[in-house]
């Protein structure tokens, strides 16, 4: 039977949430350079133009009611977790 118990959705979250860590952990610990984040950041435009066209479709960025309300969350979260 192909079904997943509750056991193997539990350990596949806590696997994925160890993985989610130690990735975050690697950022922290090894910062990239300016370089090297202007070359990923040109990777992932290229793979957006590859998928959808470019410039990217309106409904593919954000509106500037998109980002008051992103800024907006951004203030909130930081006061709730007393930044």
């Amino acid at each position: 039977d192909a079904r997943m118990t509750k056991a193997d959705i539990l350990r596949w979250l806590e696997d994925w949430r160890a993985v989610e860590e130690a990735e975050r952990a690697e950022k922290w610990n090894q910062p990239r350079s300016p370089s090297e984040s202007f070359r990923l950041a040109s990777e992932l435009i290229d793979l957006c133009a590859g998928m959808h066209g470019w410039p990217p479709r309106e409904e593919l960025t954000l509106s500037s009611e998109d980002l008051e309300a992103q800024e907006s969350w951004v203030k909130l979260h930081h006061r709730l977790a007393g930044r």
